[in-house]
């Protein structure tokens, strides 16, 4: 989702606000390392001296492999530590350090007792008084078989004789859920106020957790993910809402990757209208190209795009990678991004015959607007829209990138009040 974020080297593709798993596991040896250690082999990249620094308890639950991503990721993402604040008292057992980076997008906690790193977490930025405010919506609504089951969310308006349109919500990259939430790093709730506009203005809606995310963890086919998994469960919701005699039309939306899954799923379901909020008009490779050029050094850069060169021509690299390189193209990333690169989000917004609905943000740090109006440009179906003011995950926000950043943590910021409204009218105005 952003130039900020990275791909997860596991289960699928996560493009992303970065997130940390913590472990936080206790050994009773009596001497070793100190803060300053940490930071030493930190700034020098040394991942073999940080791994040895380690508890045994947390070296079993990491492993070499995971401990040399999940250090890689702080690398890449957020630069060298620049300075500490020890949290704890002087003669605690537990030692805490907040840490601060080069690139300050997160706060990021080491935990040390006796002498070995203990824990490394990104700690969550509260922006309200009462801090981060997550929705948990009601499970009323599955598609599939257990284990593979999708979970979700139905919203209905109050009780009416006629039936009603329905919107089948899509969320974008990454371990986004339903209401466009992911753990303490991406909580917005957007998709659920969304959700709670059309029901106040009579539309019913429907949002789930992708394949592989929240409930939806365990609906993985072999351990792996593709984006065409995406598309056909898309398409597989479409078809179940039609069958449905509440409804009366479907509308599918998508946003950021979502956009695209939507665009695809739409060409195999046929959908009585299409909406794209905040989507690119490319393939996803092209985007992640775009983002990498602002963040990566010029080495990196380079054998990146050489990689995503053989990725688009459907090969796997198997060359050696860098440490930058490495948190970002391992196998299962490799795979997703072959599958998604041949989704062209404008090439086959061409093909499809319904009203479609484009819609940016004049803030939104990630998709511009340039993509937005490409995008639309592709069918003369298709509307477009900017909002002045609204960001990437759909709330008012200045350009100012660190205030911006503010509302991807703020799950009580409403959306911006205009999208709901030209949502509604979209699809009202459907035949």
């Amino acid at each position: 989702m952003f130039i900020l974020r990275t791909l997860t080297m596991k289960k699928h593709l996560f493009i992303s606000l970065f997130t940390l798993i913590s472990f936080f596991a206790f050994a009773q040896q009596k001497s070793g390392i100190t803060v300053e250690h940490v930071i030493g082999a930190f700034n020098q990249n040394l991942k073999d001296s940080l791994y040895n620094m380690m508890t045994p308890q947390m070296k079993s639950a990491l492993g070499k492999d995971g401990s040399d991503n999940l250090l890689g990721q702080l690398m890449n993402q957020l630069g060298k530590i620049t300075s500490t604040k020890n949290i704890s008292t002087a003669d605690a057992e537990i030692q805490r350090y907040n840490l601060t980076f080069e690139r300050p997008l997160v706060t990021i906690l080491l935990v040390i007792k006796n002498g070995q790193i203990a824990g490394i977490r990104q700690l969550s930025r509260p922006t309200s008084a009462s801090g981060l405010v997550r929705k948990e919506s009601t499970d009323n609504y599955t598609l599939g078989k257990a284990p593979a089951m999708l979970f979700g969310t139905l919203l209905l308006p109050p009780k009416t004789l006629e039936k009603i349109p329905i919107v089948l919500m899509i969320g974008g990259s990454g371990p986004t859920d339903r209401n466009m939430n992911q753990g303490d790093a991406l909580v917005t709730n957007s998709f659920a106020m969304l959700a709670d506009t059309l029901a106040a203005n009579g539309i019913a809606s429907l949002r789930y957790d992708k394949r592989g995310v929240a409930k939806s963890a365990q609906a993985l086919i072999n351990n792996t993910i593709v984006m065409d998994n995406y598309v056909d469960d898309a398409s597989a919701f479409v078809d179940q809402l039609n069958k449905d005699e509440r409804f009366s039309k479907v509308i599918v939306l998508g946003h950021s990757e979502g956009s695209s899954i939507a665009i695809a799923a739409a060409l195999k379901s046929h959908p009585a209208g299409l909406i794209c909020l905040s989507g690119y008009d490319t393939d996803l490779g092209t985007v992640l190209e775009g983002q990498l050029s602002k963040t990566l050094e010029a080495t990196d850069l380079k054998l990146s795009k050489t990689i995503l060169g053989n990725l688009k021509k459907g090969n796997l690299y198997h060359g050696e990678l860098s440490p930058a390189t490495k948190n970002l193209f391992s196998p299962t990333t490799q795979e997703y991004l072959i599958s998604a690169m041949r989704h062209h989000a404008a090439f086959e917004l061409k093909k499809i015959n319904t009203p479609i609905l484009v819609i940016s943000g004049s803030t939104d740090l990630q998709i511009g607007t340039n993509s937005g109006q490409k995008l639309a440009k592709a069918n003369s179906k298709a509307s477009f829209l900017a909002i002045q003011g609204m960001n990437h995950v759909l709330k008012n926000a200045p350009m100012d990138k660190e205030e911006n950043l503010k509302t991807y943590t703020n799950g009580e910021l409403p959306i911006n009040a205009e999208l709901g409204k030209n949502i509604v009218s979209f699809i009202k105005n459907l035949k």
